[in-house]
């Protein structure tokens, strides 16, 4: 366990929640990023984070999913069966090092959006243009 996991791990804002979209349990964090709090979906089990946003819209319960990698990713994101556009952001340790922005949904052959760090995270398209997020920004986990 990385120290991202044992931090949410002992975090008291994280609760068990039953999902449909998901086929493990799924835990929600508040992050705090450019003074603007996101509740997120954390996605730690390999098959929840392949699946990640596919066929899903945020709601009142989650504005936002939060993919953990123990020991950090170098890859490829995408948006094949997305619903709503996405802005994927990329982080490592905390700190936002990539953002692709308004990331529009795909069917078919989709657009790869590289980046590394240890964790991703995806909210609303446009959104982080909206709220002033950039690179070299820290987010914080919130009690």
């Amino acid at each position: 366990m990385n120290s991202h996991e044992s931090q949410l791990a002992n975090s008291s804002e994280m609760n068990e929640v039953s999902n449909q979209y998901y086929p493990n349990p799924v835990n929600i964090i508040n992050i705090k990023c450019a003074n603007y709090l996101f509740k997120t979906l954390v996605l730690i089990d390999p098959l929840d984070i392949q699946e990640g946003m596919m066929g899903k819209a945020f709601s009142q319960h989650f504005q936002g999913a939060l993919f953990l990698f123990g020991d950090g990713f170098e890859g490829y994101f995408w948006t094949k069966n997305c619903i709503i556009p996405l802005d994927i952001i990329y982080l490592k340790n905390g700190k936002i090092n990539k953002i692709h922005h308004n990331c529009p949904p795909c069917l078919g052959e989709c657009r790869r959006y590289k980046g590394t760090g240890d964790m991703v995270l995806e909210i609303y398209g446009g959104l982080a243009n909206q709220l002033g997020i950039k690179p070299g920004m820290r987010i914080e986990l919130v009690a």
